[in-house]
């Protein structure tokens, strides 16, 4: 009966020794990712426009800006023409290495409505074209409506077309 409680009382505290480690590893894991965050957040300048600087820039997945006005691509183009049609253009990112495997892709854009894919040309942007799943191709370029702007559709879809 004694080695049974020396073995219990043993193991209880091996267990809470463990649970003790467990917790300083975890705490330093996320010590060290506040830390990394923290250093990029204060490597990236602030890009706000000065006074009568037009607001022509999207952010990148790393927060660099890229000027939409210099850089007239095609997926460029239509978020200038979105943003004209008066519909909502939040959170660009360029992510087009995250797509980079698409055959054809030239460039990808995520904005909170919508992925914008801009291939090399037409034939690539055909085996994407899907109304019913929301995703309309025209010309080298395809977008994915999110649901948020669902009831908006034909609208982007109009912005699109007009590329």
């Amino acid at each position: 009966m004694k080695k049974k409680t020396l073995l219990l009382t043993g193991l209880a505290s091996v267990s809470i020794a463990l649970a003790g480690c467990g917790e300083s590893t975890t705490t330093q894991q996320q010590t060290q990712a506040s830390e990394t965050q923290q250093k990029v957040e204060n490597s990236v300048p602030d890009h706000k426009p000065t006074e009568g600087q037009e607001r022509n820039t999207i952010t990148t997945e790393d927060s660099k800006p890229i000027d939409t006005s210099s850089e007239k691509t095609a997926s460029n183009k239509l978020l200038e023409e979105f943003q004209k049609a008066g519909l909502s253009v939040t959170n660009p990112k360029d992510v087009t290495e995250k797509y980079k495997a698409a055959e054809g892709l030239v460039k990808a854009i995520k904005i909170d409505e919508a992925l914008i894919y801009e291939f090399k040309d037409a034939s690539f942007t055909k085996k994407y074209d899907n109304p019913k799943m929301n995703s309309f191709s025209y010309k080298n370029l395809n977008i994915l409506i999110m649901p948020k702007v669902e009831d908006q559709k034909e609208e982007y879809v109009k912005a699109l077309k007009k590329l």
